[in-house]
């Protein structure tokens, strides 16, 4: 399998990451929320059973070797790490969540859970849809 990579996460010798298309089979392993275009952010510090899909637009892990992802169409993909490793988040930043603030909701839960500063937290923002193929509606572009 070919995943895109960014090169910042790349610099994290702790994290193996990547942004696949629809034209990837998904690795078997991965725990996935079950999206609900919000501001909930989940906690993981032990494995899960695979049946596990709890409403979230975000998951953070502590627990190395638990694979997290999240899934996209014209929402953005957001891998966050921190830098010494304490725990990675993936995130689904769609207008409904980013407008919830679910960014600095992620932060925030790195800092008041894992004891994590916001300057030791590097994230990357996978590909997304673009100009050319999305339409908003006025209430939408006039909030953004």
């Amino acid at each position: 399998m070919q995943f895109m990579t960014s090169p910042i996460l790349e610099s994290l010798p702790h994290l193996y990451h990547g942004f696949g298309t629809r034209s990837e089979e998904i690795p078997q392993g991965i725990v996935f929320p079950k999206q609900v275009h919000g501001d909930h952010v989940e906690i993981l510090a032990s494995p899960v059973p695979d049946s596990w899909h709890e409403p979230a637009d975000a998951v953070i892990t502590t627990c190395p070797g638990l694979p997290i992802g999240i899934k996209t169409a014209d929402c953005l993909p957001i891998l966050m790490a921190e830098k010494a490793g304490k725990g990675v988040a993936a995130v689904h930043a769609g207008w409904k969540g980013m407008a919830l603030g679910i960014l600095p909701k992620t932060i925030d839960r790195f800092r008041k859970q894992l004891g994590s500063d916001a300057e030791e937290i590097i994230l990357a923002v996978g590909p997304g849809i673009g100009p050319c193929c999305l339409e908003v509606d006025d209430p939408v572009r006039e909030f953004f």
